[in-house]
Formats: C-alpha cells, structure tokens, sequence
C-alpha cells in the first residue's frame, strides 16, 4: 500500500513487486508451452534442483534471455524421459519444447518454472538441421567429393581423430595392432572433444593439422564411442561436415552408435557403425591384396613344380632316344668309316703297283734298246776300213759322249714325267687318305664307339649295362647301356 508524502503517493520496492505479482498470477495462471535453447542447465547435484538459462536466438545473436527453474521432482521425472527417448540426459546448447508457467519473486525476479520438456522435439530440431546441411552440401556439390577420393591399396599410415581415453579409440587401436596375420599400421592420435559444440572446432582443427603433413598419412579416420543421437549433433554440423568432403585425404569414420546416420558419416569415404569394424574393414584391405598375392604364389610354384617335373621326365625320355640314335648313328658310321678306309687304301695300293709296274717296264724297255742301239754301232764300226781305225777311238768316244747324253736326256725327260704323273696321283691318293682320317670324320660330327678298348661295329657286340666309351672330336664321354634297339630286317 501506498502512503502520501507532500501530496506524493510513495510505494516500497515489496508494494512494486507485490502488485507486479499478483498482475502476473492473474493473467498467467495457467501453464504454456515454450520453444526456447538451453544456453546452460545449471544442475545442482546436492539440492537436486536446476536452473537452466533460456535464450532465443536470431542469426547468431541472442534476442530473448531469461531464468527459469525445475525443481528436484519434476527435474528427475524429465531427465530420465530423456534419457529413454533421446538416449541423453538434459544438457547445454539443446533446443527443447518446454510446458512452463510464470513465476515471480520479489527477490529473485521474474522466472519461468518449467514442469515438462517434450524429448521428441529435440530430436525432431536435430533431424532438421540434418536435412539442411545435406541438402546445402549437395547443391554445392560436395556431398559425394570425399567419397571420390579413392582409398590406398594398403592404407596402413592411419591420422586418428579421437580422444586417448574413449573406449572406441582403445578398440580399434587394439584390433588393429594385434591382428593375427601381423599387418604393420602405423597410427598417430591427434586428440580432440568429440561431443556437442566444442567437437565442431576441435576436429576441424585437428583436420587442418593433419592436412599440413598430409603426405605422411594415407587416411583419417575420426573414431568415438557409442552416444545417443543429442550427443551426436555436432556430427550434422554443415561447417564440419564440408571440412571433412573437401579433405584432400579419405576420410574414414567409426562414429559407434546404432541409430542413423549423421551427416558427416554420410560424406565421409568409408563409415563403420563402430571402430572395431572399421579397424576390420582397414585390416580387410590388406586382405584383399594380401590373399590373392599369396594365391598367386602358391599357383606359380605348384605350376612351376609340375613343369619342371614334366621337363624332367621329357628330358629324360629324350636323353634315351638321343643316345640310341647316337649309339646307332656312331655303329653305322663307325663301319662305314671302316670299308670306306679299307676301300681307299686298297684302291691306293693298286694303283701305285699299276703306275710302279708301268714305269719298270719302261726302265727295262728303255734298256734294251740302248743295249741293241750300242750293238748296231759298234758293228757298223768294224766294218769300217783300217783307214778310219785312227779315228775310230775319236769317233767312238764321240759317239759314247753323244749316245749318254742323248740317251740320258730322254731317259731323265721320261722318268721325270712318270715320277711328276705318279706324284700328283700319290697326292691325289693323300688327300683321300686324309679325307679318310678318323680324326678329320669326327670334325664332320661323326663319333666313334668303343668298348673294352675295341671299336664297336655292330649292335651285337653291347649287351645291356656294358659301358662303353664315345669319342668326339673335342672329347670323350662314357655312357651305360639301358636299352638295345635292334633294326628288323626290312627297315
């Protein structure tokens, strides 16, 4: 109530807050629902009571902020609703449909005392700002860029995005430094918050680290642990979601939970539903090389194996046909070699006796007319008169003189042609002899085979397991007989 001062109608500050409270009770009696954002939920654990600040937003800036309360009850009653629904407890920075009503203290001023918070909005605002980002994404087209970067064939230089304590970096770090075939990745942790607004920047951040040595990694993976889907809104961000489509590197997300997908699972290269699998589908990639490598080796020595065996016993088939053809081809030229030898050297020696024949009948012919010649003249002598006898001695040995000179000149003349006729056919019979040689046959690629020493002439003389001894022109080998082929009669 007022009291009157100098015509002056003075309230107190309780009289002011009095009348501002009953006016509030009177038109704000019932309860309303309110859209408004958590700025901060300021929970006390020891009273059990909540405080939260409301704000509402526009373009970034706040343009509405109030207090408001929830008491011990009702706060347990909405949190775990919110629990069972959006698989989060209440926190900062959601946007949820409040019923409240309006509270005043003249103390404590104006608030809002919150009774219920309806959970199925929060999710409902999360997936619209889901579908906005996809959507921007993709009139950009960036939405599939990410994914057009293709995956090493051995990505085993991994930059991981996580924090050192969460379960899910401890999983997949184990499952892939203790896989059972002994792949060698080597990881790096570049830590970061993972969960609500703070993940946004400290991601990006770390991806911006990481694409400064971008050239020491193959891929980044970004791996959390399971979350409901509120603790994963940051993941639907459009900021962070186009840092990560225009990484120059595949980026590989293991994000554990079992509900959809947000949109940075979405854009990246690969996505698991949980970083054990994705340390799977890491570990399946060296599989896919590895395997069909070890396929291809065991192929090429199972083939290599049959081929040598294969060459093996072809040789050997033909080391037995070609020593066959050998021991026979080296028999019949061996006793080809023998007649043809034989042959020669009879024809030879006949014909030197012919040529020795005819030159001594020449010889003994030649005499006898010189013996016959002297004769005739020494008669004609001495018929002569006693009146030549002083000259006769003169005369004769004139005679003598000229009957040597003239009958050594055609015996010299005559044994000379003989002996130069009989020396080009002696020639003539050298150069058979040498074309007959052994030594200048096996030039010509023949051989000779012998046993026991004995030259072997026909297949009669081996028996099977006889060893016997073939020369070549360079060399000599010794074999052990295996097979006799014997030739039929009307080859």
């Amino acid at each position: 109530m007022s009291f009157l001062v100098q015509n002056k109608h003075i309230y107190t500050l309780q009289d002011i807050a009095s009348e501002i409270k009953d006016v509030l009770d009177t038109q704000f009696e019932r309860s309303f629902w309110v859209k408004t954002e958590i700025n901060k939920l300021n929970h006390y654990t020891y009273s059990g009571h909540a405080y939260p600040e409301l704000v509402d937003k526009h373009n970034g800036k706040i343009v509405a902020q109030m207090r408001s309360l929830i008491w011990k009850n009702d706060f347990d009653r909405i949190n775990l609703n919110f629990l069972r629904t959006v698989k989060e407890p209440l926190k900062d920075g959601i946007k949820v449909l409040m019923l409240c009503t309006i509270t005043f203290d003249a103390v404590y001023g104006l608030s809002l005392r919150i009774h219920d918070i309806d959970p199925s909005f929060s999710l409902g605002d999360l997936e619209l700002e889901k579908k906005q980002s996809i959507e921007k994404l993709q009139a950009e087209g960036l939405f599939d860029k990410n994914k057009s970067i293709p995956i090493p064939l051995l990505p085993k230089r991994i930059a991981i995005i996580s924090v050192e304590t969460s379960k899910g970096f401890v999983d997949f770090t184990q499952v892939i430094q203790g896989n059972e075939w002994g792949y060698d990745f080597f990881t790096m942790l570049f830590p970061a918050i993972l969960q609500g607004d703070s993940a946004i920047k400290d991601i990006q951040y770390q991806l911006n680290r990481i694409k400064k040595v971008k050239k020491h990694f193959d891929v980044v993976a970004i791996i959390r642990g399971g979350g409901g889907d509120v603790g994963l809104s940051c993941y639907n961000d459009y900021s962070l979601a186009k840092a990560i489509t225009e990484f120059p590197l595949p980026v590989l997300s293991g994000i554990g939970h079992a509900t959809n997908e947000t949109v940075v699972e979405m854009v990246t290269c690969k996505n698991a539903i949980t970083p054990t699998k994705l340390a799977e589908f890491l570990i399946q990639q060296f599989h896919n090389f590895s395997v069909p490598v070890l396929d291809a080796q065991k192929f090429v020595k199972q083939y290599s194996q049959a081929l040598f065996s294969t060459l093996n016993q072809s040789i050997s088939q033909n080391s037995r046909v070609i020593n066959m053809l050998v021991s026979t081809a080296i028999a019949q030229n061996q006793k080809l070699l023998s007649q043809s030898a034989h042959q020669l050297n009879s024809v030879t020696m006949s014909h030197i006796n012919e040529q020795l024949m005819g030159l001594n009948g020449d010889v003994q012919s030649f005499q006898y007319l010189s013996n016959a010649f002297l004769k005739a003249q020494k008669s004609q002598i001495h018929s002569f008169s006693p009146v030549l006898k002083k000259s006769a001695e003169k005369v004769v040995f004139d005679l003598k003189v000229q009957i040597a000179r003239d009958s050594g000149e055609r015996f010299t003349d005559s044994v000379e042609e003989h002996l130069k006729n009989h020396q080009n056919i002696l020639q003539q019979s050298e150069q058979l002899v040498k074309m007959a040689d052994p030594v200048n046959i096996l030039k010509r690629g023949f051989s000779i085979t012998r046993i026991n020493g004995h030259s072997v002439n026909h297949v009669d003389q081996l028996s099977l397991g006889d060893t016997i001894e073939t020369e070549f022109y360079q060399g000599k080998t010794k074999s052990t007989i295996n097979t006799i082929n014997l030739k039929k009669e009307d080859e």
